[in-house]
Formats: structure tokens, sequence, C-alpha cells
């Protein structure tokens, strides 16, 4: 919900960035679009990259000329302030040059994301008044952001696209309960990262071990591969709190249980007790009456 809300896309029931924003297809590994057949010439759809394949089962299959593959990484890095930002029209273009992450995060992987101490100071207080404020172009005081230099023409769209899917998993596959991942680092440490939200319910592990789950491009995941070498990732989801909800439910149909034993017992008792005084008296009245 965080990433469509700050990247200037509405989401309500369902999620449809505008064909204007076509970077968010390739960022999230969008690799076919359907549409039905027979459509009006006027109603076909117009998204940039994406050629028309075949026809099959009434649907017309078009596909992205450049599909980015699942799992991938980055050679630049950006804060999250500097994205915000940005202006909606080019953030889905932003987030193909470069990562986004916390300042807390960019210091924590200095040695990945260039960081130095003093780098972020008061970022959010650094915008030049002076100047007319270009939002594609931020300009800031004491502070020269990377993207003073973006350039968000259709040929440097393509080249950031084909500059990643250099870095890509070499295999990706659903799974039950998750998703695995190869990914052969030929360079670097780096953080590997998945178009996929963030959830608690999440746990990762690269090559056996757990690794940190990071929150990176707005709400989406990471986690750190080691270079020059082999990654075998593995991510699994458990609904949170799913043990202890099982746990506690089995506790409470336990307690109801014994109470509802004791209650049908005290209820036999109090019917017992009310046979046995109606007896009683009858036994009395009939005596008393010879």
């Amino acid at each position: 919900m965080e990433f469509y809300n700050r990247s200037g896309v509405t989401r309500d029931v369902g999620s449809r960035p505008g064909a204007e924003l076509y970077g968010f297809r390739a960022l999230l590994s969008v690799k076919y679009l359907f549409a039905e057949e027979g459509l009006a010439q006027k109603d076909k759809p117009n998204l940039p990259y994406f050629k028309y394949l075949r026809n099959e089962n009434g649907y017309d299959i078009y596909e992205n000329t450049l599909y980015l593959p699942m799992g991938f990484t980055y050679n630049h890095y950006l804060s999250k302030e500097e994205y915000l930002d940005l202006s909606n029209d080019v953030k889905h273009l932003a987030l193909l040059k470069g990562m986004i992450l916390t300042q807390e995060q960019m210091k924590e992987y200095a040695d990945i994301t260039g960081y130095r101490d003093g780098q972020y100071v008061d970022l959010n207080s650094q915008v030049d008044e002076t100047h007319p404020q270009n939002k594609k172009y931020p300009v800031y005081v004491r502070y020269t952001s990377p993207t003073a230099g973006y350039n968000y023409s259709k040929e440097a769209y393509e080249k950031d696209v084909k500059e990643l899917q250099k870095s890509t998993c070499s295999e990706f596959r659903y799974v039950k309960g998750g998703f695995d991942a190869v990914f052969d680092n030929k360079g670097d440490d780096n953080l590997l990262f998945f178009s996929v939200p963030y959830d608690e319910g999440w746990t990762a592990y690269v090559n056996g071990e757990e690794a940190k789950i990071e929150i990176v491009n707005i709400g989406l995941m990471a986690v750190r591969v080691n270079g020059r070498q082999r990654s075998v990732i593995e991510f699994r989801y458990t609904t949170p709190m799913l043990r202890e909800g099982v746990i506690i439910s089995l506790i409470g149909l336990g307690l109801f249980a014994i109470y509802f034993i004791i209650n049908k017992g005290f209820s036999a008792k109090r019917a017992y007790r009310r046979r046995y005084r109606i007896k009683k008296t009858a036994k009395s009245l009939k005596e008393g009456s010879i």
C-alpha cells in the first residue's frame, strides 16, 4: 500500500498504474499483458515496450520487450527522502536508477552504498529556496543529489533496464509458502532485490542461514548476498501469530469442553434432585391422606 501511495498511483481494490508509468512494469517483473480480443482500436493496450505476441483462448497476448526477471541488484542507491522529493511522473523511472533505502540502511550497508558520515545532514531542510524548484531535479543546499543529474528519456530507461538485466537471478520459482532463487554474484557484496511486498510473516534464508530482510524501494524486500559466489535464496511465509492463535484456540476449546461437562453434570444432578423432591412430596401427601 505504501509503495503505490508514495509513488503516485491510486491504490483501492486494484493496482493499475497508467500506461505512462511504464517503468513500474519492469521494476515489478511484468512479462505479459492479456487483453480481450475484439477491442476497438482506440481501446487496445498502448503500453510502451509491449509487443503483440499471439492470441489464445480469446485473449490477445503482449510481451514486455524490456522484461526484468525477478531478483536483481543495483549499482546505485538513493535515500528515501530524495525519492519522495521527486515528482510523481518520474518516480517510476527513478526506481530503476537506484535502490531506495532509509538513511539508517545507507549507513548500515556503507560498504555497499558508499555512505559517509554527514552525507545527509539536515537533508529535509536543505532544499534551496532561492531557486525555483523542478521536482524532477531537486536542488539542495550543501548536498548534491544524484537525482540532479538523472535522465528520464526513453533511451535512458532502456539503458537502465538493460544494465539491471546483467545482474538478475539465474533461477527463480514459486514454491508452496514462498519462493526460491539462485543468484550468481560476479561482483562484490550487494543487496538482492525482490519486488514482493514486505510482511512480518516472511523469513529469508541465504545458503541455508537465516538472513535479515530489508524493506527497500518503499515497501518491497531485499537480502544481502556475498560477493563472487553463488547464493541460494529461500523466502518462506507464515501467517504471523498463527501458531500462537492455534494454541490459544485449542486451550479455549479445552476450557469450553471442561465447562460443558461440569455444567452438564450439575444440570443432571439438579434434575435428579427435583425428581427426588417431587417423588418424596407425592409419597408424603399419599401417606398423609391415609
